[in-house]
């Protein structure tokens, strides 16, 4: 079963978004390139903010069913999702991404397109890519990834090939595995590279992040029981989160545990690295274990909160952009 939205629709609202965005004042933690609430007030039920340490990191429209329909992350590095529905599925997910290295008025757009099989599974995903430079759209490059269920209730990704492949990719392998109810368990993923002129392997992301759940179906932990630190030791996230639920069975805390405890953990092998390399690497291990004064400690515990309130166009439009989010 295939769902279709008129493709003329996006691109209307993007138009006049983006006109919206860029008359107004440049807000530096949410690019002006970055359309604004664009979703008719009709359809939005529920306004959840997510507050990181007692800090406003983001802001999210939810309809009736609670499903996501805009949301909006602040900082430095600022982004946007917006999806769209057909009957019960979501149809299109458009990400505008804008980083902290980029110039102000450009983002990078990602547009998903969802085929669905007769089980209702996503068969195909259809990925649109292109930049937004001061309102103005580059050209836009295409690509699909395929899935695949297996007995075990896996899920497969597969990636065709696109007009100029990854040659430096040796392997690329995603997992989602789910339960009999259907509920995510473990999400594998392992990423390896070889440049031309390198001759060793470099592995980009390799980890195993699993999910418990209650007697009522609620998410109640997430744990990684591996995740590959590489050169620049960056963890992939928290080692635990916990959850808590309120009214409604709706999240309302979760609490983010990092640490520094290496038995869930992968160091880099560092024999072949080069002198400046072996230094760095050395210099980034140090920061990850004691810290560092302008980074933040990898063993620490941070608290996120979500709060509901009733949308009300007067009280939330225009969108409030968040000015301080803790740095």
């Amino acid at each position: 079963m295939r769902l279709r939205v008129a493709q003329h629709t996006w691109w209307v609202f993007l138009a006049v978004s983006l006109a919206i965005g860029c008359s107004g004042n440049i807000d530096y933690f949410l690019d002006s390139s970055i359309p604004r609430v664009v979703t008719p007030p009709g359809q939005i039920a529920t306004v959840r903010t997510k507050w990181y340490n007692g800090k406003l990191q983001q802001t999210t429209f939810l309809d009736k069913q609670d499903r996501v329909l805009e949301d909006f992350l602040f900082g430095r590095t600022n982004e946007k999702i917006w999806n769209q529905y057909a009957g019960d599925k979501k149809s299109i997910s458009t990400h505008y991404y804008h980083s902290d290295s980029s110039a102000p008025g450009f983002v990078s757009v990602s547009r998903n397109e969802y085929v669905y099989d007769q089980q209702g599974r996503v068969a195909r995903i259809l990925k649109k890519e292109s930049e937004i430079k001061s309102g103005i759209e580059s050209a836009i490059s295409s690509s699909e990834s395929t899935f695949k269920y297996t007995e075990t209730n896996d899920t497969l990704v597969s990636r065709l090939p696109v007009s100029e492949p990854n040659r430096s990719t040796v392997i690329d392998s995603i997992r989602w595995e789910r339960n009999k109810q259907g509920q995510l368990v473990r999400h594998y993923r392992l990423y390896v590279m070889k440049m031309p002129q390198n001759p060793r392997l470099d592995t980009i992301r390799y980890f195993s992040h699993r999910f418990a759940y209650d007697k009522l179906g609620r998410r109640i932990l997430a744990w990684y029981d591996l995740m590959y630190l590489g050169r620049f030791y960056i963890a992939d996230g928290p080692d635990t989160i916990r959850y808590g639920y309120g009214r409604g069975n709706r999240t309302v805390r979760e609490i983010h545990r990092y640490t520094t405890d290496m038995r869930n953990k992968r160091e880099i092998d560092t024999a072949l690295l080069d002198g400046y390399w072996r230094e760095s690497t050395r210099s980034y291990r140090q920061s990850f274990f004691e810290g560092m004064p302008y980074g933040r400690k990898n063993q620490r515990t941070d608290v996120v909160e979500y709060r509901y309130e009733p949308f009300e166009a007067g009280t939330h439009l225009p969108l409030h952009v968040s000015q301080d989010i803790g740095y």
